[in-house]
């Protein structure tokens, strides 16, 4: 880089700050779909199951995978093979952009520098 290395700055737009936050929503719909899933699949109880908003997304996935071995369906189990692959997919992107490193632009407007 010319400029002694630094990177190069990328203003952010409302409708592009907008997708960001869209994506924890998004992430959060889908942690719970899958603790819903869970709740019959392990038989929760009300307590149990509110506790799994505490848990991560991939431990979910995970527990909701070894529920499903248990289950002699392989219709289900091709369901959840997706889901983890669809989840690795997901969270991946879903960590480029938030984990991007922030900061403001020369405007004093958020930006987004990019490696």
């Amino acid at each position: 880089m010319a400029d002694g290395g630094a990177l190069p700055n990328i203003p952010l737009s409302i409708e592009e700050l907008a997708k960001i936050g869209a994506t924890a929503v998004y992430e959060a719909r889908a942690k719970a779909y899958v603790a819903t899933m869970l709740k019959p699949m392990e038989s929760l109880d009300y307590t149990a199951w509110s506790n799994l908003e505490k848990s991560q997304f991939i431990q979910l996935v995970d527990r909701v995978a070894t529920a499903a071995k248990k289950i002699d369906d392989p219709s289900l189990n091709r369901l959840v093979e997706s889901l983890i692959l669809q989840r690795k997919t997901a969270q991946d992107l879903r960590h480029l952009v938030v984990h991007a490193e922030w900061g403001n632009g020369e405007d004093n407007g958020p930006s987004s520098y990019d490696k």
